[in-house]
């Protein structure tokens, strides 16, 4: 069994007054004060969270003359993050996997090319927390928003409602696998592995009708589809006393489905850089607004409008529901990834390298464009091909810079004016701002020697090690759209910078 109980404190501090630049002296500015306490915003604050998780399970294992395996595993497991109903907090599950030495059978027949012959799979049904936080009814305590801070009180508002039914993610899992190995001592080792796989209750953010005051909350939406191909080939290519080389390749193909889906997703959920889940389409499939040109006087970019297929400048709303005229650009996540490993070895120096690659995805461009920019603001290299004079709509389709009293001019199909924020956002969540993640990667390449026995020796040590490491080395191939930029990090959703170029040297010394 397992049992675990973690309570979390967490906190902000907003250091009000630090001179960074003058030693780290403290002299708050006592009007602050005044405006944090008018504004109901506190410069400091903690709040907490528990994470308790409870779980049985018994495993066996049978096998018969080294031929036949056979693992059976129940579990039985419950969380607080589950709604409180029994049926939803605590759920049984199950697996059965089996295994199949082929080459110890009677009728097998011992050959210098097949070495060795294994089969194995398993089936059950396995479950995770997925996205949920808690399903409990959530409560916190904050100040009332009063116009004098001696009316101001503490009061306690709902932050979000209960679900009691909330549960967890059920998959239903079938993996089989093929293990072939050739030559002696299987120096060819060839493995096929194939699962597939049907979701239920998937958790995330579903719309409600708002009863209870919550438009939003988190529930179990809809139910979806997988299947997956890996194949990897390990080979020792050459293998003498002193050079050796061994090469590993591995592919592997994913495909997703949503099969059905009990809220309808907002136009803000499809076209988001994440991805999002619609009906027909992957897990996490990325959806665009359907670009319409460049206004050929103001060189502002125009759209198909989502609803009704008119051209419009106008404000998109990015919480509708209708996705009918939006683009479907395809995955996030790539369908066939893959790498390729080589170490070389000749007496006591190795050199091994690694290559990756990843094909069928798509990425959102980060949404940089905008109608003005300030001093503090760093453009990217799209601007440079921006619409500049009339004309220039036929080559490029990136919007121009405005002045200042083009800034209200943007018209829309009525004849009004609008703000040129709203095509200037959705220009960044159009199809043209999208392009492949495909990539080919040099990822690491790492030079090794091992110290001779003699210098060991005299240094003290049983054994001693050099070794240089570098990482992230270069983008081989990528996008041309992404004008350099890291296919590989912008998936991640731009939350961090991209890896940079890395070079470790280390000594190891065994004593």
């Amino acid at each position: 069994m397992e049992a675990r109980n973690a309570k979390r404190q967490y906190q902000f501090f907003d250091g009000v007054g630090y001179q960074y630049e003058n030693g780290g002296l403290v002299n708050p500015y006592y009007m602050y004060f005044k405006q944090a306490g008018e504004n109901i915003k506190p410069y400091f604050g903690m709040n907490t969270g528990v994470d308790r998780y409870l779980a049985y399970f018994i495993q066996g294992q049978y096998s018969y003359k080294d031929r036949y395996t056979l693992m059976p595993t129940v579990r039985y497991d419950g969380s607080n993050k589950m709604g409180r109903s029994k049926t939803a907090r605590w759920l049984p599950t199950w697996s059965v996997s089996a295994n199949w030495n082929i080459q110890n059978e009677d009728f097998w027949i011992q050959n210098e090319i097949l070495n060795s012959a294994v089969l194995r799979g398993s089936y059950g049904l396995v479950a995770n927390i997925g996205s949920a936080t808690n399903s409990a009814a959530t409560f916190y305590n904050q100040i009332s928003r009063r116009p004098f801070v001696k009316d101001q009180e503490t009061q306690i508002y709902i932050s979000s409602l209960e679900n009691d039914v909330l549960t967890w993610e059920k998959s239903n899992d079938l993996n089989i696998g093929l293990e072939l190995g050739f030559l002696k001592g299987n120096r060819i080792l060839f493995v096929a592995d194939y699962y597939k796989r049907k979701i239920r209750d998937l958790i995330g953010s579903t719309n409600t009708s708002g009863v209870g005051g919550q438009f939003t909350k988190v529930g179990n939406y809809g139910t979806m589809e997988a299947n997956g191909l890996e194949l990897t080939l390990n080979a020792r290519v050459i293998q003498s006393e002193n050079f050796s080389w061994t090469s590993r390749l591995n592919v592997a193909f994913n495909k997703s489905k949503i099969t059905r889906l009990d809220n309808r997703p907002q136009v803000w959920t499809a076209i988001n850089a994440t991805g999002g889940a619609v009906e027909g389409y992957p897990q996490r499939g990325l959806f665009s607004i359907k670009f319409a040109g460049l206004n050929p006087n103001y060189g502002y970019p125009t759209f198909i409008h989502p609803a009704d297929a008119s051209i419009t400048t106008t404000q998109i709303s990015f919480q509708g529901t209708d996705l009918t005229n939006l683009v479907y650009n395809g995955p996030i996540d790539p369908t066939t990834a893959g790498g390729w490993y080589n170490q070389f070895r000749y007496k006591d120096f190795t050199i091994s390298g690694l290559f990756k690659v990843a094909f069928g995805s798509v990425v959102r461009k980060s949404p940089t464009i905008s109608a003005t920019y300030n001093d503090m603001a760093a453009m990217s290299n799209d601007i440079i091909n921006r619409w500049v004079l009339p004309g220039d709509e036929a080559y490029t389709n990136v919007p121009a810079i405005l002045d200042v009293l083009s800034l209200r001019q943007v018209v829309t199909n009525t004849g009004t004016a609008v703000d040129a924020r709203y095509p200037y956002n959705a220009y960044n969540y159009s199809d043209v701002r999208v392009a492949k993640g495909d990539y080919i990667k040099l990822s690491n390449i790492t030079l090794g020697y091992n110290l001779p026995k003699n210098i060991c020796q005299r240094l003290g040590v049983g054994n001693a090690s050099l070794a240089v490491v570098t990482n992230n080395i270069a983008i081989l191939y990528a996008d041309k759209n992404l004008n350099g930029q890291d296919p590989e990090f912008i998936s991640s959703g731009g939350v961090a910078l991209p890896v940079s170029r890395q070079v470790t040297v280390s000594l190891k010394l065994g004593l």
